[in-house]
């Protein structure tokens, strides 16, 4: 890891920090399992690439206690009045979402898209929630596309 600090401050201020030395409940082989059965396609379980993952997130400095993932679960599911100020977000906005996610089903993008005046939908058929790990060259196919529309819109914008 190259900027250690930097990405450390980036973190939400009730997840890991680089810096913390307090003792952690860490969410555990077992946990990460069951929740990935959420998150990953059966091909990802299949191939191996979920175990794989969970081995590099258990041996990560950046493991995610289970206090901040509660946490983290906990903000996803208060986020009560976000909806009504959507509108105030102006600037071009992607939301992409696999078409098979069970976490964050489809229809959820779908209505935050409709409170997004700038937004773009990209729905990844038979991907679940991780196509950028999953699938990074069609992730990233759809992100640079994205990006340039954007600049064109920006090259428009500052010719007019």
């Amino acid at each position: 890891m190259r900027h250690p600090r930097r990405l450390g401050r980036l973190l939400p201020p009730d997840g890991p920090r680089l810096d913390d030395d307090r003792p952690r409940r860490d969410l555990g082989p077992r946990a990460a399992r069951s929740f990935f059965l959420w998150i990953y396609t059966r091909r990802a379980h299949e191939d191996g690439t979920v175990a794989a993952l969970i081995d590099e997130a258990l041996e990560s400095p950046l493991a995610q206690a289970l206090e901040g993932f509660l946490a983290q679960s906990q903000a996803c599911i208060d986020w009560k009045g976000v909806a009504d100020r959507l509108h105030e977000i102006t600037a071009p906005t992607l939301v992409v979402v696999g078409g098979d996610d069970i976490a964050c089903p489809p229809h959820f993008s779908h209505e935050l898209v409709a409170g997004l005046p700038n937004a773009d939908l990209v729905v990844m058929p038979g991907e679940a929630h991780q196509p950028f790990q999953e699938v990074p060259e069609a992730w990233n196919s759809i992100v640079e596309d994205f990006w340039r529309r954007v600049d064109a819109m920006d090259e428009r914008a500052q010719a007019a």
